[in-house]
């Protein structure tokens, strides 16, 4: 007799996430609206959160997914950022509109002395500049939309770290 063997909690978040049910599907349709793509599109990159393998480290404690948005995001850099506990998403200025949205953990802006949390949007406007702490216990993931990106000191335009 063949006695069924439970999947690993990496498969059974990604069988979950195929069918819909995964735990950011809640947000399936803000982000579709954020990155201009369709709900669909939007349900297969919040499953990209659950894949070990698509988090590729920026700087210790932070790691990113970035994709390309649809035609409204086109100058936009898209992605999710992970921030392990106590990590710090570095000081940096916003050359176009930028929209975060928290889906887990909590994050403080330390230049705003504002904590946002999961399912908070948080908007900096062109030319505003401000850093973010990951605070409490656990790891905080959050979707960004940033508009002809960001600054980081290096006089032009941030692009990820290969």
């Amino acid at each position: 007799m063949i006695q069924p063997v439970p999947p690993s909690a990496e498969v059974k978040q990604r069988l979950l996430v195929s069918a819909g049910g995964g735990r950011f599907a809640a947000f399936s349709a803000r982000l579709a609206k954020l990155y201009d793509v369709t709900v669909e599109r939007a349900c297969e990159l919040l499953g990209l959160i659950e894949r070990s393998a698509s988090w590729r480290p920026q700087i210790p404690g932070v790691s990113l997914i970035d994709f390309d948005g649809g035609p409204a995001a086109a100058a936009a850099d898209c992605g999710f950022f992970r921030l392990s506990p106590g990590a710090m998403f570095p000081p940096h200025k916003h050359l176009g509109e930028e929209v975060t949205i928290i889906l887990t953990g909590q994050v403080r802006d330390v230049v705003n002395d504002r904590l946002i949390g999961p399912g908070e949007e948080y908007v900096q406007l062109e030319g505003s500049a401000h850093y973010l702490l990951c605070v409490g216990p656990e790891e905080c993931i959050y979707a960004a939309r940033a508009i002809n990106g960001i600054d980081v000191g290096t006089g032009g335009r941030a692009r990820p770290i290969n």
